[in-house]
């Protein structure tokens, strides 16, 4: 009974005390793994990621708290596929599974709680509005839709866990995006690449219909270059992008909820290595520059992806800008 009582504060009290929040929103990193590129008609691509994060860095706006007592990691897997309509026009989706676990240590017991399952998918249109030879616009549109579930309880307590721990997020939001790529900036091979994207979310139900939740909105910005070198008969592709993202504060029945919204600057060193004409391997680590968030959360402390992907294309792909660091 009283390890009971000890999880229920757990799952009730430490919120309040150490952020509602683990960094921004619940389920799987769908809007930082969205990489809109140019896929010409007839052709496809498809790839599979894998994507860990740990978040053990407790901050009050952008101090850094001396606090210990709670930690989650995340484990994701997202699959993603594209097809060219025309030339100019195709339709892309991504689908996720998710594992999430997070330990807290109150009144001096250590507790765990865990979720895992499927999560949310994206369907997306994207048309590309410039394409030339060594410049490509794409403009891209789409729905994020409820696939996760929002309902796990904790087994010993019965208790629903938080938002953020569940693997989908309950609503339909919308999801927009553009990416900018010019090749052969200020010497040959080097590729600017900019992005930005917009997650418009809806509110979602909660405790059978008497509770609506509704994680805050997702803006980010990506700059980013790209540079390639031939190594014997491999080529890789080294990166490094600048991320700015920035979300506005959970709401509970219309009011906002304390400790969630914030914003982030990260960089993303890359490397992929185009193993064939089909086949490539892309990894890339997230680094935090600069952290500022509303009331106390907890972030991400390490983090880093691994993605291996296949393509049908007669021209060269924009690598995916993998650009989600918490969530």
């Amino acid at each position: 009974m009283k390890k009971i009582v000890v999880q229920i504060l757990a799952l009730i009290l430490l919120p309040l005390t150490v952020g509602a929040q683990a960094c921004c929103s619940g389920g799987t990193p769908l809007a930082g793994n969205l990489g809109l590129r140019p896929v010409s008609g007839g052709n496809f691509y498809v790839d599979l990621t894998y994507d860990y994060n740990t978040q053990r860095t407790l901050l009050n706006g952008s101090r850094l708290l001396a606090d210990n007592r709670r930690e989650r990691t995340t484990h994701a897997v997202l699959s993603r596929a594209a097809y060219g309509i025309t030339d100019r026009f195709a339709v892309a989706g991504i689908l996720s599974w998710i594992n999430e676990r997070e330990i807290v240590s109150v009144a001096g017991r250590t507790n765990q709680f865990a979720a895992t399952g499927i999560g949310d998918a994206i369907l997306i249109a994207q048309y590309e509005a410039v394409q030339q030879e060594y410049e490509h616009l794409l403009l891209g549109a789409g729905v994020k839709f409820p696939m996760g579930r929002t309902d796990i309880r904790d087994p010993e307590t019965g208790l629903l866990l938080n938002p953020d721990l569940q693997p989908g997020s309950g609503s339909w939001d919308l999801v927009l995006s553009a990416l900018f790529e010019k090749q052969h900036v200020l010497k040959d091979n080097l590729t600017l690449i900019a992005e930005l994207t917009a997650r418009m979310n809806t509110e979602a139900d909660r405790f059978g219909g008497r509770q609506a939740y509704q994680f805050g909105r997702e803006y980010r910005a990506n700059l980013g270059l790209r540079d390639r070198y031939l190594i014997g008969a491999q080529i890789f592709d080294p990166s490094l992008n600048v991320l700015y993202r920035h979300t506005e504060k959970d709401r509970i029945d219309g009011n906002d909820v304390p400790n969630t919204g914030g914003h982030w600057i990260h960089i993303l060193p890359g490397i992929n290595w185009q193993a064939s004409p089909a086949f490539a391997i892309n990894g890339s680590v997230s680094i935090p520059l600069y952290r500022n968030l509303t009331g106390t959360q907890l972030t991400t402390t390490n983090r880093f992806t691994l993605t291996l992907s296949y393509q049908k294309t007669g021209r060269p792909a924009v690598i995916p800008v993998d650009a989600d660091f918490g969530w």
